[in-house]
């Protein structure tokens, strides 16, 4: 059962670091990006991105926290389910505010503060999903869901092999379209960037439908392993994208350029591969409970210390 006291502590106090840190970027980010003279500068964008980011979606996410603390006891699993998507929002923007600090390098000396004002905020980001995911249960399952996920593809591994034979081909069929070989390369980009969402909608179905019932673990190993996974999938998508640009350009004669831009490739789909991998994985949950629902039905609950 959950502890409403910790539980509470937990949630407010990462309630009041995505606060702050919002405040941090209203009035330390957004006011020098703003006012940024830099040629390659482009402040009206910028500050609208930092808007959104920083400060819209830190107030949101301390909001959740805020009104989901006091309901812990009556509404546990929703709670522990808001609490584990609020620290992921919480992950993924403190990165999303983090990739900025060596991009603006470049803009001058001007906005050494607002780079350092950059990762002061996601620190507090990273500091208030660490708070919420442990609030959610997350952080002390960490490593229990990565060796169940490790059992769930040695169990279905048919399935597993399955994926990996289409996740193959599908990478294969992107090569020829990137090399001109076939056409539809924008096609299967999009498909490639989608990859992270059956994937994680496996994960979080083997975590859920050997349970009888929805129940705070369940939820919990099906938000953490579906990240997991669609973070995975996504940026091993990528690094192979990445590798096809690396070799046409080598092909052309000229050297490929390394810098910042290649790494905030793959963070940012990254990223989108946690989100994706979240959505998919709490989908497939509440994809086992409808089945077991209709059928009446569902596999008996697994002994203690299985997966």
């Amino acid at each position: 059962m959950i502890n409403s006291a910790i539980w509470q502590r937990k949630e407010l106090g990462a309630a009041g670091l995505v606060f702050l840190v919002a405040i941090i970027v209203a009035m330390g980010i957004i006011p020098p990006v703003r006012a940024d003279s830099s040629p390659i500068a482009a402040p009206e964008s910028a500050s609208a991105s930092f808007w959104i980011v920083g400060v819209i979606i830190n107030l949101l996410v301390g909001s959740i926290l805020v009104i989901m603390a006091p309901l812990a006891r009556r509404w546990r699993i929703a709670a522990q389910a808001l609490a584990g998507i609020a620290g992921l929002a919480a992950l993924v923007v403190g990165l999303l505010l983090l990739i900025p600090v060596g991009a603006f390098a470049a803009h001058g000396p001007a906005l050494a503060g607002a780079r350092a004002a950059m990762a002061l905020a996601a620190a507090g980001d990273f500091a208030a999903s660490a708070l919420a995911l442990a609030a959610a249960g997350i952080l002390p399952r960490f490593g229990s869901v990565v060796r169940q996920l490790v059992q769930d593809v040695r169990t279905h591994r048919r399935v597993g092999a399955l994926f990996l034979t289409l996740w193959l081909a599908l990478l294969g069929i992107a090569a020829a379209a990137w090399f001109g070989l076939l056409p539809g390369w924008n096609q299967m980009f999009l498909l490639c960037v989608l990859l992270p969402i059956p994937a994680s909608i496996l994960v979080g179905w083997w975590r859920s439908f050997t349970t009888v019932q929805a129940d705070k673990n369940s939820v919990t190993d099906s938000l953490l392993g579906g990240s997991l996974i669609g973070a995975l999938v996504m940026v091993l998508t990528q690094l192979f994208l990445v590798a096809l640009d690396v070799v046409s350009t080598l092909q052309s004669g000229t050297a490929y350029p390394l810098g910042w831009e290649g790494v905030e490739f793959v963070v940012m789909f990254g990223i989108i591969g946690l989100v994706q991998g979240a959505v998919g994985g709490l989908l497939g949950a509440g994809l086992a409970a409808l089945w077991r629902h209709w059928h009446g039905k569902g596999r008996p609950a697994a002994p203690p210390g299985v997966a």
